[in-house]
């Protein structure tokens, strides 16, 4: 049962791919930083970040997650003190200072959903370097 239900709606919590985070629940040096945000932007309630290093990419070596190209998370304040933390985007910030109201944020959104949440330039080349690494390690084994 518990595979069938993952399959027809996968529970995003339980999978790791969405958080709340919140003066109970959190990692203290991003909730601290999430909330910092919006303290200095009283009339925002999104922004988007770079992930930090295990926030969601959890099984990555510090070589891996340094070569992938970057995840971008989606803040929401949804209280105050409270924050939805939602992987959106991976890839370099092309939006970067185009970034200063919710407004603006929600076109970013809609691109990263025209692109399906990933630049496709910047994937290729890590896995065509990441095959290459393969390559180049079973050669020397």
């Amino acid at each position: 049962m518990l595979d069938t239900l993952y399959q027809l709606t996968p529970p995003l919590f339980a999978l790791g791919m969405l958080r709340i985070d919140s003066p109970s629940s959190h990692s203290r040096e991003i909730y601290r930083q999430d909330k910092a945000f919006f303290q200095l932007h009283e009339r925002r309630n999104l922004y988007i970040r770079a992930a930090y290093m295990g926030e969601f990419d959890i099984e990555l070596n510090i070589g891996d997650w340094l070569r992938i190209p970057q995840l971008q998370v989606l803040v929401t304040q949804l209280a105050t003190g409270i924050h939805q933390v939602t992987p959106v985007y991976r890839g370099k910030s092309f939006f970067y200072g185009n970034d200063t109201t919710d407004l603006e944020l929600l076109q970013i959104l809609l691109e990263m959903a025209r692109r399906n949440g990933i630049d496709p330039v910047e994937f290729a080349a890590f896995e065509a370097s990441h095959i290459q690494r393969l390559k180049s390690s079973e050669v020397t084994q």
